[in-house]
């Protein structure tokens, strides 16, 4: 099976033995054999649920209700008991199917743990620690994004949180993003200062590992990408491990909602706006683009809403021009043009949304094709490096007007973008 993406392909990761099975033996078995045996401080904390997903058909080791209730019964109120990852434990978790199941859980619970001991709050200003644990429990959702799934993940989330009666289950991400974003307002300078902390604290995660992780892995990556060969990669280190995108990312939108002026011009004329982003953390840009003068949101008709009352928070992110996957952002616009609705004028869409959907380079050049009209379509990725070709294909050929690296994007700088390319029409 070839898991290199292309573009206009939405990637193949549906048959898990297969993906494994592309080298043979895995070149990564050594270190993974360590993880498991509980050789490392990460897999000796683990060993337990790492034990009980192994124990799993291989079938059943994907994003289910099953594996959910081990995950999270394992991660309750639990305190990690290991410092630091080591190499073998980043192989394991970017390289082996159970590794990739609780990647996500284990690193953002990670961080949470280490901002909620290196925050302090002021105790004559009970609401700092209040807006911390806010938080902190919106950071540590987006370790489920992958079981709470995206487009129709809501009901989904209600399987979730009904499995667990009684149980405060936190996979309501665009709840717990509001409730946060209300606590900024009254206060923006803590909120701020955690927001540097947490990039600190994301730095001293990863740089250790950065170096290391291009001598151990890259070779083979590139060898893979040279002889288009299937890869053993669920996703690479640095998507995997590097979280200082996130923290400069909310850095400018908490500036922005404790009452700073960003000074961001209006548009030179109106014009539509849709977002596609499956991160929450990074649609939380959202807020800041959607206050722009000129820029409006583009969502479904209210005549196409056929939505249930437990999809209301999936409703509430496409009302506001934000949608968590391409699949369904092209189908408003298909539904939207079938009753005679404009396309959107602007699309920012992040390129990785998610195994097994269709990527960001497959949504423009889908948009491209069926909706020329389509004035200006931009593209944004925390991984620049993966797709550079592909990336300045689309711009050659005119089909982007520009793209960004996450870690790098200001919203002046899109809205001057965006603003040139409306005075060319």
């Amino acid at each position: 099976m070839n898991t290199q993406k292309q573009p206009g392909q939405v990637p193949d990761h549906s048959a898990l033995p297969p993906h494994m099975a592309a080298k043979s033996p895995h070149p990564f078995q050594s270190s993974i054999d360590r993880v498991l045996s509980g050789q490392t401080d990460m897999g000796a904390d683990f060993k337990p649920l790492l034990s009980a997903l192994k124990a799993l058909p291989e079938g059943r080791q994907n994003y289910t209700l099953e594996t959910f209730k081990l995950i999270h019964g394992f991660f309750k109120g639990r305190r990690l008991n290991f410092d630091s990852y080591t190499m073998d434990d980043v192989a394991f978790l970017i390289t082996d199917p159970v590794g990739d199941l609780i990647r996500r859980t284990l690193t953002h619970t990670y961080v949470a743990q280490k901002i909620d001991e290196r925050v302090k709050t002021d105790p004559q200003k009970p609401g700092e620690e209040e807006s911390k644990q806010l938080f902190l429990r919106y950071f540590s959702a987006q370790g489920w994004s992958h079981f709470v799934g995206s487009g129709v993940g809501s009901k989904r989330r209600e399987e979730i949180v009904a499995a667990f009666p009684g149980e405060e289950i936190h996979v309501h991400t665009r709840q717990l993003l509001d409730d946060w974003t209300k606590s900024c307002v009254r206060h923006g300078e803590f909120n701020l200062r955690m927001m540097r902390e947490g990039y600190l604290i994301a730095q001293e995660i990863f740089e250790p590992i950065e170096a290391k992780a291009v001598e151990m892995f890259g070779p083979l990556r590139e060898e893979e990408a040279r002889d288009n060969l299937p890869s053993v990669f669920f996703t690479d280190s640095r998507h995997a491990m590097d979280f200082r995108h996130t923290f400069l990312n909310l850095d400018s939108p908490v500036r922005h909602i404790m009452g700073a002026d960003l000074n961001l011009p209006p548009l030179v004329r109106e014009a539509s706006f849709m977002f596609v982003e499956d991160n929450v953390l990074d649609r939380f840009w959202e807020g800041v683009l959607n206050q722009v003068k000129g820029l409006n949101r583009y969502f479904p008709d209210v005549r196409l809403s056929n939505l249930s009352p437990q999809d209301k928070l999936t409703t509430s992110d496409e009302m506001h021009g934000c949608y968590s996957c391409a699949e369904r952002a092209l189908e408003v616009i298909e539904k939207n043009a079938g009753i005679g609705k404009k396309p959107p004028d602007i699309i920012l869409s992040d390129i990785d949304l998610g195994r097994d959907k269709m990527d960001g380079i497959a949504f423009v050049l889908a948009v491209h094709e069926r909706f020329p009209e389509t004035q200006i379509l931009m593209l944004w990725t925390s991984n620049p490096e993966l797709h550079t070709e592909d990336v300045a294909k689309l711009q050659r050929e005119g089909i982007i007007k520009r793209s960004f690296k996450k870690r790098e994007f200001t919203p002046g700088e899109f809205i001057e973008e965006v603003n040139k390319a409306l005075s060319e029409k």
